[in-house]
């Protein structure tokens, strides 16, 4: 019994400490990224309107990056229909549970067979036929540290103030916890799954946008701002 206690002690220790480490990296990557693209604001430039998305625009990256916003953005633009993921694949009244796949299969498909969508999510068990469909990707990709203030901000407007976000599943709750952050620390690493999803895909089509910054000016270039 004392043995089995000690073990666990020590698990813990190891899962904190583990979880602290991955913080600080995380912390110094991001202030790393935000010092270079502070100094290099002035070469940021991005050639791009609104044809050369087409008519289906997939917009991917990690928790609160900002692809809700930017989807319900876009679609109000182009006047195309916006579908988050997070809709067709969560129930709602849960906090994040998934439901059936083949529903969630059944949803995915049928928004991904119409002529014209936005379709913002990540879901990689689905991916290769949205890529298969997809005019252009929209890959964003900015700094963990920043998406986690996001998702920080997103849950006190959410819970404190009762402020409706885009992409919010109904009645959903969200919480500000350990396993939501570590869930944003992961996405650093699906970059691979990613991007051997989007390998058949055009390199002109994708546009991999890794910093709000570069967001901002996108926007501006296809008239969104």
């Amino acid at each position: 019994m004392f043995l089995q206690l000690n073990s666990k002690i020590f698990e813990l220790t190891i899962n904190n400490f583990h979880f602290t480490f991955t913080i600080l990296i995380t912390l110094m990557e991001s202030t790393f990224a935000m010092v270079f693209e502070f100094l290099s604001r002035k070469h940021l430039k991005i050639e791009i309107s609104k044809e050369v998305l087409g008519t289906r625009i997939m917009i991917l990256g990690p928790m609160a990056s900002g692809k809700s916003t930017l989807a319900e953005m876009t679609g109000k633009k182009l006047g195309f229909p916006v579908y988050h993921l997070d809709q067709c694949c969560l129930l709602p009244n849960t906090y994040w549970e998934r439901r059936p796949i083949e529903e969630s299969k059944r949803l995915h498909d049928q928004a991904v067979n119409a002529d014209k969508w936005v379709i913002e999510g990540n879901y990689l068990e689905f991916m290769p036929f949205r890529v298969s469909r997809a005019t252009s990707v929209i890959w964003l990709n900015p700094s963990t540290l920043k998406c986690i203030f996001n998702f920080y901000k997103r849950f006190f407007r959410k819970n404190r103030k009762g402020t409706p976000y885009a992409g919010m599943l109904e009645n959903a709750r969200e919480r500000f916890t350990i396993k939501s952050v570590k869930y944003i620390l992961r996405h650093k690493e699906k970059k691979s799954m990613f991007e051997k999803a989007l390998e058949i895909f055009p390199r002109e089509k994708i546009f991999y946008l890794n910093s709000f910054k570069k967001v901002r000016e996108f926007c501006e270039k296809i008239e969104l701002l």
